[in-house]
C-alpha cells in the first residue's frame, strides 16, 4: 500500500465529523460531532467512551487530547469543556468567549489550555490545579468552575435515625454505612407489571420499567452519611435563592452551569416544562420544592455543603436491610404516602405523613414528590453494579434517575425499588429533592 492512501474508514457517526485527534500514545483518537465527542481504539475501533455536554444549543467543534493523554478538552458552544479520561467525568467548563469557541489546544507541558473563538479573540487558561489533582482554581480566566466535594461532619458511629440540624437550620437525619438489598425479587417485579397493565399502561412498557429493576443485588454503603428529614421546602430553597445562589457560578457543576448560561436563567421558574402553574398549588413554605431541574437541585445541594443521594443512598435510606417493598413494613397504605390513591392531587407539608417515615425517620421517602438523585439513567446497570458504593453509569446517558414516587402518581412508584428517570433539564410540579452529607470517618 502506497503512502497517503486510506488505510481504514470508521462509520456510524451520526452527524458531521467536525476534528479528530489522536492521542499521544496513538493507539486512540477523538472525533468530534454536534454535541457529542467519541474516543475509538484506533486498533479494533472499539468506543472507549462517549463525552457530552447534552444541554448547550450548540455543538463541539474542535478536540484535544492533553500531552499525557489522561485529559481531553473540546471546544463547545461559547465554553471549554475538559474531561478527565481515567475517571470519564468533567473536570470544568471554561467559559469566557463571547461567541462560539471554534479551537482548543494544550500547552507542551499540558499545564495550559489555549481557546481561539469566533468573537475574535484567543483566551489562555491555567488549568495546573484541575489536570494536578486538586480542586483548587487559579485560572487566567475567572469563570471556571469546578464541582465542590461533600463535607464531612460529625461521627460516623451513631444510631440509626439520629437528628440534628445543620448550619442553614435544615434537620438531617443519621443513616451508617451498611449492606442491603437493592431492586426487585422476580415475584415483585411481575407484582409491578401486573399493577402497572392493572392502570392501563402496556405489558411491553410494564415489563421494560419493572426489569429495570432487576436483577435484585447486595449494594454495600461504606460511609455513613445525613440526609434531610424532610424535602426541601420552599422556605429552605428561598434562602438559596436570596442567598445569591443562582448568581454565584461556583455552585453550579459544568453542565448546570452550560444550562443555567445558554438559557439565560436567573432564578426559580414559575412555570414547569408540562405548562403546570408552580406557585398556584405548590407555594406554601413548608411545601416541597417543585420545579426545580436536576441542576438546580445540584447547586442548592452544594450551597449547603453536600450532594444529591446516589440511587443507592436513597433506596437504602428508603427500605433499610431488611428489603421491604415500601418505606414501611407490610402493603401499601395510602395514609402512609401521598400518592394518587388520596385524591389530594398537589404536594403536601412535608411532615403530614409521620407514619410513613423511613426506618432512619425520613419523611416522604414515598409520595408527594418525586426526588433527584445523583444517578445517570442506564437501564442494564444493575447487571454490572459495583457492590460497593455505586454511582451509576459515567458516559453516554441522557437521562437522571429520580424516586419515590409523587402526589401524580399510584402505588407502584412509590416502591422502594422502583426507578424512574427524566431529562436533568426539565421541571415538574411533582419532582422535587433532598441533600446528603457525608459524615466523618470513625470507629464503625
Amino acid at each position: 500500500m502506497q503512502t497517503g492512501s486510506s488505510t481504514r474508514t470508521f462509520t456510524g457517526y451520526d452527524s458531521a465529523v467536525y476534528s479528530v485527534a489522536f492521542a499521544p500514545d496513538g493507539n486512540s483518537f477523538a472525533s468530534v460531532e454536534d454535541k457529542i465527542v467519541q474516543v475509538r481504539s484506533v486498533a479494533t475501533g472499539q468506543l472507549n467512551g462517549v463525552f457530552t455536554k447534552g444541554v448547550l444549543p450548540q455543538g463541539d467543534r474542535s478536540v484535544a487530547f492533553s500531552p499525557d493523554g489522561h485529559f481531553l478538552a473540546s471546544a463547545s458552544d461559547s465554553t471549554v469543556q475538559l474531561w478527565n479520561l481515567g475517571t470519564k467525568q468533567r473536570v470544568a467548563v471554561l467559559s469566557g468567549h463571547a461567541n462560539f469557541a471554534i479551537s482548543v489546544a494544550f500547552s507542551p507541558d499540558g499545564r495550559a489550555l489555549a481557546s481561539g473563538g469566533q468573537d475574535n479573540t484567543v483566551q489562555l487558561w491555567d488549568i495546573s490545579d484541575l489536570v494536578g489533582g486538586t480542586t483548587a482554581v487559579s485560572a487566567v480566566s475567572t469563570n471556571v468552575t469546578v464541582a465542590p466535594t461533600a463535607t464531612p461532619i460529625g461521627p460516623a458511629s451513631l444510631a440509626a435515625g439520629t437528628e440534628h440540624t445543620d448550619s442553614f437550620g435544615i434537620k438531617q437525619v443519621y443513616v451508617p454505612a451498611g449492606c442491603f438489598l437493592m431492586g426487585s425479587t422476580d415475584s415483585q417485579a411481575q407484582d409491578i407489571i401486573a399493577e402497572l397493565v392493572g392502570s392501563g399502561t402496556a405489558k411491553t412498557d410494564a415489563q421494560n420499567v419493572a426489569f429495570e429493576s432487576q436483577p435484585q443485588h447486595q449494594v454495600c454503603i461504606t460511609k455513613a452519611y445525613w440526609v434531610d428529614e424532610f424535602d426541601v421546602t420552599n422556605a429552605a430553597f428561598d434562602a438559596f435563592v436570596k442567598a445569591g445562589g443562582y448568581a454565584d457560578n461556583s455552585l453550579w457543576s459544568g453542565d448546570g452551569l452550560s444550562w443555567k448560561l445558554s438559557n439565560n436563567v436567573t432564578g426559580p421558574s414559575t412555570e414547569d416544562n408540562l405548562n403546570n402553574n408552580c406557585t398556584e398549588l405548590f407555594n406554601a413554605p413548608n411545601q416541597p420544592r417543585v420545579c426545580v431541574n436536576y441542576y438546580e437541585a445540584e447547586a442548592y445541594a452544594r450551597w449547603r455543603g453536600g450532594r444529591l443521594p446516589t440511587e443507592a443512598e436513597w433506596e437504602y435510606t428508603a427500605r433499610s436491610t431488611d428489603g421491604q417493598i415500601y418505606p414501611w413494613a407490610g402493603a401499601f397504605d395510602k395514609s402512609k404516602a401521598n400518592t394518587s390513591e388520596s385524591n389530594i392531587n398537589r404536594t403536601t407539608a412535608v411532615d403530614a405523613y409521620p407514619a410513613g417515615r423511613s426506618w432512619v425517620g425520613a419523611y416522604d421517602m414515598a409520595g408527594n414528590v418525586f426526588q433527584w438523585v445523583s444517578d445517570w439513567s442506564g437501564i442494564d446497570y444493575y447487571k454490572n453494579s459495583p457492590k460497593q458504593d455505586p454511582t451509576g453509569p459515567s458516559i453516554g446517558i441522557t437521562d437522571r434517575m429520580v424516586r419515590g414516587g409523587s402526589f401524580a402518581s399510584n402505588l407502584t412508584f412509590a416502591r422502594s425499588a422502583f426507578r424512574f428517570s427524566t431529562n436533568p433539564t426539565w421541571r415538574y410540579s411533582f419532582l422535587g429533592f433532598r441533600a446528603v452529607v457525608v459524615a466523618v470517618p470513625g470507629p464503625s
